[in-house]
């Protein structure tokens, strides 16, 4: 054992034995005649260890426990609390300085790491006492930041570049703007024409912020993305209601200008590119070739809609096997979604004539869109005079994607060549298929019939919602499973809704319902 050693020893020994003694000297006097004299209790703990604990209540974001460490835990309970909300997803370490054991005021390191991963780094003082023989922090704001005064607060915030990506009314857009694919998809083909966002970390006293630390945002080109913020919003809302995977792709279809695309988790697929059978949404096309090509005068065009038909060798029913004795008008045959009709209108068409029709709404256009990928579908010509009959009606091999319709629909509402954008001015490239739009003739047809199927077809839930045109789909997987569409546009918003597995069109024609009472 070294003197050092023995010293400590000596010296521990010396304070055992002076316990004793006070201890002893307590019980005599606690025993006393004199049973107004209070007996000394020492404290249970020391400033060192109750400071540490104070601190180490803050790092595990406890500010109730962290109160209650102070000597006014009612007031150190707000404005943990305050401080909590406004530093957000930061995070808290702090680390005393040496001090001797018997000091009362100590001095910790604080650092917050912030959400962008810089560091907000300070010191400050805490001033220790005693409560009920127990060591407690005496409250004061300062012992959260040496400049902190009563009702105020740290907060973080970003500084947003200046040239970041704003919406189509001028404000900046963030990745809570948009879906985070899209957002990163779009900010990762711009690169630095985004600029760089910047940061603050400061006071914020009511309505006054005061910065004390943070980096300036680097300015960079104004980009402008067409994502509608208010739109996007009602979109996600709607699809996030649904337990099955769904998605609505919302266009300006005055410009075809993109402003929301929505997907919930269950998905699995981009609202882009997901491919899926359109089921009856694809009589807005085999309608449009039918006029174009003189099978169809006109929306009052008579046509047969039986329950049921054999067209060549393939039998198509319809839903529930509703069907008409005597002919019917086009619109009608349209709104109640008569398969039999469309199916027999189909195989009258030569094999090319679906592919090149549905080029003219941009379903099977190929473009290279700016800020992301897309796949609109794929309509080839059939193989058999069968698949012509199926791919009449959205079943066969015609597949499409949520977007893809969104165009279909967007066509239909202005007649304009569909030309998507996500940034403007930034035109699509097409690179291959594109037409030109079909006949003013056939697109009055269409109106006339996609307002038939709101007011008195298979789409009158939606008859409260305003002047809305549409068309709702069911394509079958098999006969115990089915997707749900409803393709339409009410005044500048054309839009597509598409259910995953959702047995029939109901879960699209609620969720178009919800998109439309909320963007109003």
């Amino acid at each position: 054992m070294n003197n050092k050693t023995r010293r400590w020893v000596l010296a521990s020994g010396g304070v055992t034995a002076a316990a004793i003694v006070v201890a002893a000297v307590v019980v005599v006097f606690g025993s006393g005649s004199n049973p107004n004299t209070t007996p000394y209790v020492p404290p249970k703990t020391s400033p060192k260890i109750a400071a540490e604990a104070f601190l180490s209540a803050i790092a595990t974001t406890d500010p109730a426990g962290a109160a209650n460490k102070t000597d006014n835990p009612t007031a150190a309970g707000a404005a943990l609390a305050a401080q909590r909300n406004g530093m957000g997803m930061a995070s808290y370490r702090a680390k005393l300085k040496e001090a001797p054991a018997d000091a009362v005021t100590l001095s910790a390191d604080v650092t917050w790491k912030l959400p962008n991963g810089k560091p907000f780094a300070f010191v400050v003082e805490l001033g220790m006492v005693q409560v009920n023989a127990q060591w407690k922090v005496h409250w004061a704001p300062t012992v959260l930041h040496p400049k902190l005064a009563d009702g105020q607060h740290l907060t973080y915030r970003d500084a947003v570049a200046d040239g970041a990506l704003l919406g189509p009314d001028g404000a900046a857009l963030n990745a809570s703007s948009m879906p985070k694919a899209l957002y990163d998809a779009v900010t990762g083909q711009l690169g630095s024409l985004k600029g760089t966002d910047g940061w603050e970390a400061g006071i914020m006293a009511g309505q006054v912020f005061t910065p004390l630390d943070g980096e300036k945002p680097v300015a960079g080109e104004k980009v402008t993305v067409t994502i509608d913020p208010a739109i996007q919003k009602s979109a996600q809302a709607a699809v996030d209601a649904l337990p099955q995977g769904a998605a609505i792709v919302a266009i300006d279809p005055s410009n075809t200008e993109i402003r929301a695309v929505a997907s919930n988790d269950a998905l699995g697929s981009s609202p882009f590119s997901g491919q899926y059978a359109p089921g009856s949404t694809m009589k807005i096309v085999t309608g449009a070739a039918a006029l174009q090509n003189g099978l169809v005068q006109g929306a009052d065009t008579p046509l047969d809609c039986p329950a049921e038909k054999t067209v060549g060798t393939r039998y198509v029913p319809n839903q529930d096997l509703f069907g008409y004795p005597n002919k019917i008008s086009f619109k009608m045959a349209f709104a109640k979604s008569c398969n039999t009709t469309f199916a027999m209108l189909g195989h009258q068409l030569t094999r090319n004539v679906l592919p090149s029709t549905a080029q003219q709404f941009g379903l099977g256009t190929d473009y290279i869109i700016a800020g992301t990928e897309s796949n609109t579908g794929k309509v080839r010509p059939a193989d058999s005079d069968d698949e012509q009959v199926e791919n009449s009606f959205g079943q066969g091999t015609v597949t499409a994607s949520p977007f893809g319709m969104a165009l279909v629909a967007a066509t239909v509402a202005q007649g304009k060549k569909p030309m998507p954008t996500l940034v403007r001015g930034k035109a699509p490239e097409v690179t291959s298929g594109g037409a030109a739009p079909p006949s003013p003739q056939a697109l009055n047809a269409l109106r006339t019939s996609m307002r038939e199927c709101v007011t008195s077809g298979t789409a009158q839930a939606l008859a409260g919602y305003g002047t809305v045109y549409g068309k709702t789909g069911t394509a079958e997987l098999n006969p115990q499973e089915a997707h749900g569409w409803f393709v339409g546009y009410r005044g500048n918003v054309a839009f597509a809704v598409f259910v995953k597995g959702a047995g029939s069109s109901g879960p699209a024609v609620k969720a178009a319902g919800q998109f439309l009472g909320a963007i109003g």
